[in-house]
């Protein structure tokens, strides 16, 4: 297991959930509940990393991510939110 990065000074956190995932697993069963989290981890990863975030960790269908400024995580929370809606709406 590898260390995790020091950081001095402020940073902004962000947590990120999959909204209803636990009806979606009762309708849906498990295996599409963890296809999901894989989904919305690798979206999350990629947004977050684009735009120069780090991901800590994921706890199933919850991500808690930080940035250097507090200003990127508030304009990341709004790409998120589109990037998962993409996928949802039939643009995936």
């Amino acid at each position: 297991m590898t260390e995790p990065a020091q950081h001095h000074g402020v940073r902004a956190f962000l947590i990120a959930d999959v909204r209803g995932y636990t009806s979606f697993t009762r309708e849906h069963g498990d295996s599409a509940a963890a296809a999901l989290a894989r989904r919305f981890a690798q979206i999350t990863t990629n947004v977050v990393a684009s735009r120069g975030g780090e991901v800590v960790e994921f706890r199933g269908d919850e991500a808690l991510v930080s940035f250097d400024s507090v200003r990127d995580a508030v304009r990341t929370a709004p790409a998120l939110q589109a990037a998962y809606v993409e996928p949802t709406s039939g643009g995936d």
